[in-house]
């Protein structure tokens, strides 16, 4: 995929995003089934982490993982950093957001988000948390599938190993909506739309838009991972300094709506 649609498609979900916040976070509210093996995992992998934990969470959202993880490690030091380029969506700069999570066990946890374009800075070959000191359990859910081109899910599964620390845990989710029929009936007459207005899109395998709330003039951006292109993402990884843990599904009435992919980093 060339960089003109990448950023077109970037934008297009960033518009969807400011535009729907309030709604979409409406939405957001029960943490996932598949978090709690995740972080029976993380713990099995890296016992320490039931005492401290350093979280960064890509596409952070309305900070529910947050509120989860303080509930489900009442008794660990939690730092949480997320990340997310709608600000509408994460409250991040709002006054009333709290600065502090106090977990249920009373430990003591910080909270900082940062508003950050990551796809549209890592297309430019960018880094914006360069600075940042490595974390031990690097998330990002919901989010794959907005990614888009196959090269730049690739540079960012690269990008998560290299801000984990040594024996870290990567856990990613991809959205399996195509095998929701419900889901795939709306992707494929929303596609089908675009791409009558706009026929000169030049989509991937596998690219489809979604609308919202049973609305099709409201337009995002997404992308089914299927197995193959899963393999893709762990491949990249693993080059880059990690190892595959694990691939499970959850959530979802059927419990298979998220493919999961947990990577440890060598």
């Amino acid at each position: 995929m060339n960089r003109a649609l990448a950023r077109q498609l970037i934008e297009l979900n960033n518009r969807f995003y400011r535009e729907n916040a309030s709604s979409f976070s409406a939405t957001r509210q029960a943490p996932w089934r598949g978090w709690d093996r995740v972080v029976e995992e993380l713990i099995a992998a890296r016992p320490t982490a039931a005492t401290h934990l350093s979280v960064l969470d890509v596409a952070c959202g309305n900070r529910r993982f947050a509120r989860f993880l303080a509930e489900k490690l009442p008794h660990t030091r939690l730092t949480y950093l997320g990340i997310d380029n709608c600000s509408e969506l994460s409250g991040a700069g709002d006054a009333s957001a709290p600065s502090e999570m106090a977990s249920t066990g009373g430990a003591p946890a910080s909270e900082v988000v940062i508003t950050c374009d990551l796809l549209s800075a890592l297309l430019e070959d960018e880094d914006p948390l360069a600075d940042i000191a490595p974390c031990n359990l690097l998330c990002c859910f919901g989010f794959m599938h907005h990614v888009p081109g196959s090269e730049l899910r690739s540079v960012l599964a690269e990008w998560l190993v290299a801000h984990t620390q040594s024996g870290g845990i990567i856990a990613l989710s991809c959205w399996r909506f195509m095998d929701d029929k419900r889901l795939a009936t709306q992707a494929r007459a929303v596609t089908r739309n675009c791409r009558a207005y706009h026929p000169d899109l030049a989509l991937e395998p596998n690219d489809y838009f979604l609308g919202w709330q049973g609305n099709a003039d409201v337009p995002r951006y997404c992308h089914y991972i299927d197995e193959w292109e899963l393999d893709d993402l762990s491949v990249a990884a693993c080059a880059s300094g990690a190892r595959e843990l694990e691939r499970f599904y959850a959530d979802g009435d059927g419990g298979v709506l998220n493919r999961y992919l947990l990577l440890q980093k060598a």
